[in-house]
């Protein structure tokens, strides 16, 4: 037996040494050949793709010219400098790795190539990589790793609206949610796919779908909802009678009895119905499981002659597997069952077949491992070249850079050439820089120093109104009036906390002006009550808040309309103050029906002629000020009425 093993272990190798040497076939017919000739001959990257994906096919059966072809198409690609090329051939070895059972390799060339694919816009590209790579992490247990590469191939499939691809890609993740105990996940994928295969009417997907949902119940301790579930995808199995899906219910209708309390009985009838399935279509191998399912399941319940029956009864199913692997276990555990029953003679003969099927099983699997360690052996070939080419780029790529950097010793011998013709440029623009700074620089003083006079403006006009009104505060104390003084104070008081909380600032809402106006209108009202009534009108479609206005304006012009117009009149007088909504713009108007300008020069004494109202003064600087540094422009006007009927002056401001 032993020296058997050995010869087909010659055999084979003299079998692949000749398979190096055997005829061209019509792909070597065409093998790519290089002329050092002006015009060397180029292939298409098309074609190129072709050789790669043919190579993919021929892989198992025919190791040494897959890789054969992927060694030229490398050749090639490097030649033509078709980095394309070069990253789905390091792709395919990913594959071949992928084949042999080399995930952790394969993962290595797979992370290799997909950032060369993203850069060349290969979607079908990627799209390959992504799914062999997923598997190979799932294969080494990395399902979240492999869920990773399945969503960045997802994205691609949605793109190019492949139902039929998307649905084989969520069922892969759903599994791996599954494995990962991610249920909800798993729950929610699986529903999904069930979604799509009915929508593009894909029934074994779907059933495929459901019987992962039922695993999910089942992991979830809803056992019965699992049993609804199952009954449901047995239908549709008998239905599309597919085999695989069927034994796949079968196995997941075992495990919810493995895992249901009480229902080892149940376990043992589905096996034995998966044993009389499995044996009537001839899947012997898996019936010979089934068997061993029951045998095991009975044992662990010290159910040994119940287990022994079911064994024997199925010794001819086990005979008729190809399977060495579970005939292999069949024999062992039946022969360990004779044994501890006390049947030395059944077992010695068993022991004799077990023997013959051990000698089988270790032949086929050295050699599977022999033809596994040739095909590993060539394809390490490929591998080296692969990595030979990498380091021959990274020379390449040294010493591009050592004759760039000669190249930036010319340029920057070149660029100090330059430099001084630069620096005198520089050196007149630095000029005119400096000297638009020096004007900027004034022009800001300028502007700092209108606003200080303009702060000091608005700081005369509190003094100045002050003074007034004191005079006024007077005037009742000296007529011994201290009710009115005390009510004057009060009133006087409160417009002074207005007045000062606006004071420094440039402008405040009209409502806030208006306000200040009206408590002086008031104040002055009360002391000069029988000189003069006023009237206060204001537009009620006037958004106070939304015009601006430089504080205690208005103020000014209505104290002069008081002091030197009215105050005069013999007899009582009327001052109007009006603001009025204009399409652009708000009119204020103070009016008054005083002696007017001309009569109020007349009675001023000299020393009064020689002075102008601090406040009307302050105001027009204030105005020149607000023009030119604000650029706001408040017209104000101010007229004599000199009519049959009447005199006075009327002053007119335009608030935009």
């Amino acid at each position: 037996m032993r020296v058997g093993k050995h010869i087909v272990l010659i055999l084979f190798c003299l079998a692949t040494v000749f398979g190096f040497n055997q005829k061209k076939d019509s792909y070597s017919k065409s093998k790519i050949s290089f002329s050092k000739k002006r015009g060397e001959q180029t292939i298409t990257a098309n074609k190129l793709i072709q050789q790669l994906s043919y190579a993919e096919t021929i892989f198992s059966d025919s190791t040494s010219k897959a890789i054969q072809i992927v060694q030229q198409t490398i050749d090639v690609a490097e030649k033509q400098k078709e980095r394309l090329i070069e990253a789905l051939a390091i792709k395919t070895l990913g594959y071949f790795n992928t084949l042999l059972g080399n995930h952790s390799e394969a993962l290595s060339y797979y992370d290799k190539c997909i950032p060369i694919l993203k850069n060349e816009n290969s979607l079908l590209g990627l799209k390959s990589a992504y799914k062999h790579a997923s598997k190979s992490a799932k294969a080494t247990n990395k399902y979240s790793l492999s869920n990773q590469y399945l969503k960045q191939a997802e994205r691609i499939i949605r793109k190019e609206n492949d139902n039929s691809a998307l649905l084989d890609n969520l069922l892969i993740q759903a599994d791996n949610y599954y494995l990962l105990n991610q249920l909800d996940e798993a729950n929610k994928t699986y529903n999904e796919c069930i979604s799509l295969a009915k929508q593009i009417n894909e029934e074994d997907k779907e059933l495929k779908a459901e019987i992962g949902l039922s695993q999910v119940y089942n992991a979830q301790q809803q056992y019965e909802k699992s049993r609804v579930q199952l009954q449901s995808s047995k239908k549709k199995a008998d239905k599309i009678d597919n085999v695989e899906l069927t034994n796949s219910y079968y196995n997941s209708l075992s495990e919810v009895s493995k895992n249901a309390p009480n229902t080892n009985d149940e376990y043992n009838a589905i096996q034995q119905e998966a044993i009389t399935f499995n044996s009537s279509r001839g899947n012997f191998n898996l019936a010979t499981q089934n068997s061993l399912n029951i045998s095991k399941s009975l044992l662990e319940q010290n159910r040994t002659k119940e287990a022994l029956e079911i064994l024997e009864g199925n010794t001819e199913i086990a005979t008729k597997s190809n399977d060495l692997a579970i005939k292999k276990e069949y024999y062992k555990v039946l022969g360990d069952i004779y044994k501890e029953e006390g049947e030395d003679d059944k077992a010695r003969k068993l022991e004799k077949e077990y023997n013959a099927i051990l000698d089988s099983f270790e032949l086929a699997q050295n050699n599977r491992q022999i033809i596994l360690d040739a095909k590993n052996n060539l394809l390490d070939n490929a591998q080296n070249k692969v990595l030979l080419l990498e380091k021959e780029r990274e020379l390449r790529e040294k010493e591009i850079e050592l004759l760039k950097k000669d190249q930036d010793l010319k340029d920057s011998t070149i660029k100090r050439q330059k430099i001084i013709s630069w620096v005198l440029g520089l050196g007149l623009l630095a000029i005119v820089v400096l000297l638009f700074f020096i004007y900027k620089n004034n022009r800001e003083k300028r502007i700092s120093n209108q606003l200080l006079v303009l702060k000091s403006l608005r700081n005369q006009m509190n003094p100045h109104f002050i003074f007034n009104s004191l005079n006024s505060v007077n005037s009742f104390i000296a007529q011994q009036d201290e009710r009115s003084a005390n009510k004057y104070l009060a009133s006087f008081s409160k417009l002074m906390r207005e007045v000062l909380e606006y004071s420094q600032e440039d402008f405040i809402p009209l409502s806030k002006e208006i306000d200040i106006l009206s408590i002086y209108l008031d104040l002055e009202h009360f002391r000069f009550k029988d000189t003069f009534d006023y009237k206060l009108t204001i537009d009620p479609t006037i958004n106070r808040e939304e015009y601006f206005i430089p504080p205690m304006l208005i103020q000014p012009f209505v104290e002069n309309a008081i002091w030197h117009g009215l105050r005069y009149k013999k007899d009582k007088g009327l001052l109007v103050v009006d603001f009025s909504q204009k399409p652009d713009h708000v009119l204020i108007t103070i009016t008054d029906n005083g002696i007017g300008r001309e009569q109020s020069k007349a009675l001023k004494t000299s020393n009064q002629k020689k002075m102008k109202s601090t406040g009307l003064k302050n105001v027009e600087s204030r105005l020149e000020i607000i023009k030119n540094v604000f650029k706001k422009n408040l017209i104000v006007t101010i007229e004599d009425i000199n009519d049959a009927q009447a005199t006075g002056t009327e002053v007119s401001i335009k608030l935009f």
